[in-house]
């Protein structure tokens, strides 16, 4: 954490904002263009255009959301070769400006590198700007115990607040431990759980549904 907080990371901008500037000198982009084109070119997966275009907006104008398409362009596209270190490094000037999305792919990159600390880091910033799933993945990170400490009344705090906020997956989940508490503190509570897959389902969950399904064939 200590590397990218201090010359580690500086010079890694460093690097970055000179790579945005080779770019721009050798795209011969017009000042027309923007970010709505670069948008659209990279929705059409015409990646090397926007990729272009989305360097031109964050040079000129710091635009946390062109920052964080290149970061994701970097993390592989039919275009663009892969490259998690220059994916974090633009995904990371995105986050730190703010950008939700960038927060949430940068904690599942750095979850995915077992870098526990970072990922629950970058997690929390995204959960505060109320992404959910930040939050579901936050409460499996302390349910599973993979990198960290186990610590199931943390993970079920994250579980209930993401459920809140109505995601889905966290509504399973709530309903799985009540039906089922296993090493949970809590107390089985079958109301409890079918409420919680009834409410999973409306939001689209095929296996909430099948729960319910097996609950209520055993009851009769």
């Amino acid at each position: 954490m200590e590397l990218i907080r201090t010359g580690y990371f500086k010079s890694k901008t460093k690097i970055a904002f000179s790579f945005l500037a080779l770019i721009f000198c050798l795209s011969g982009i017009t000042d027309d263009a923007n970010f709505q084109k670069a948008l659209s070119l990279y929705r059409n997966k015409q990646y090397k255009e926007s990729m272009q275009l989305f360097a031109k907006e964050a040079a000129e104008n710091e635009n946390a959301e062109a920052y964080f398409y290149i970061g994701t362009m970097f993390m592989g596209c039919s275009e663009i070769p892969a490259d998690t270190e220059k994916a974090k490094i633009f995904l990371k000037i995105s986050a730190d400006k703010g950008n939700v999305s960038a927060q949430y792919k940068l904690g599942t990159l750095y979850l995915k590198e077992k870098n526990i600390v970072e990922a629950v880091r970058y997690y929390e910033k995204a959960a505060k700007n109320g992404n959910t799933d930040a939050l579901y993945n936050t409460g499996i990170i302390f349910a599973k115990g993979d990198g960290c400490e186990k610590n199931l009344p943390l993970a079920l705090e994250f579980f209930r607040s993401a459920a809140d906020m109505k995601n889905e997956a966290a509504l399973y989940m709530l309903g799985t431990i009540y039906e089922k508490p296993g090493d949970y503190a809590v107390k089985a509570d079958m109301k409890f759980a079918v409420e919680h897959y009834q409410k999973a389902a409306d939001l689209g969950s095929v296996n909430a549904l099948l729960r319910m399904g097996i609950i209520f064939s055993s009851d009769e």
